[in-house]
């Protein structure tokens, strides 16, 4: 991961989504300088998925997406 310092970010939305049955917050990033689009992927801890397969912290997950997109919003810079 690139060190930066005092970046600004604009959080332009996000999701949550499911990878090895763990729920992750994907916050879109505005677009860099070339264009491209990026993401930042933050592993929330929560499990997505029970013994019986069925969803589970989907509800918690929604919440610490809204909470990020909020705490990222709010902060200008990336120490």
């Amino acid at each position: 991961m690139k060190d930066v310092k005092n970046a600004e970010i604009t959080i332009t939305g996000g999701r949550i989504t499911i990878r090895k049955d763990k729920w992750y917050v994907v916050l879109n990033l505005a677009k860099d300088k070339d264009g491209k689009r990026k993401e930042k992927w933050i592993a929330t801890g929560l499990d997505a998925v029970n013994e019986k397969g069925e969803l589970i912290n989907e509800t918690l997950a929604k919440q610490k997406l809204d909470d990020l997109i909020l705490e990222y919003g709010q902060t200008e810079n990336i120490a």
